[in-house]
């Protein structure tokens, strides 16, 4: 995509995109399972935050099982960075080819 054509594709990355109500704006969803442990780990990492503020703001969005049903796409990060990756690059090919016959 993005050939010079006006197709092409933009991406929104937003944790709460479900609940914000914004799924609207989009043509696709991409929903990433993220095991809740892990998500807490890395948001506490990331954001400096202690495991228990950390676990409440998790907890505060919706779960996988929640989130799942509402996709077109959903990406497993369970097994690991690379297997993360090559569901995405496989998912993103499919997109792209979406946007270049819509676009």
């Amino acid at each position: 995509g993005g050939g010079g054509g006006g197709g092409g594709v933009a991406v929104m990355e937003a944790a709460v995109l479900l609940e914000a109500g914004w799924d609207d704006m989009c043509d696709e969803v991409w929903v990433v399972r993220v095991p809740e442990k892990l998500a807490v780990e890395r948001l506490s990492k990331r954001n400096n935050l202690s495991e228990e503020d950390a676990q409440k703001r998790v907890s505060s969005q919706w779960s996988n099982d929640r989130r799942s049903p509402h996709a077109h796409v959903v990406i497993s990060n369970e097994w690991g960075e690379e297997e993360c990756k090559e569901q995405v690059l496989a998912a993103y090919k499919g997109v792209e080819s979406r946007a270049d016959m819509t676009g």
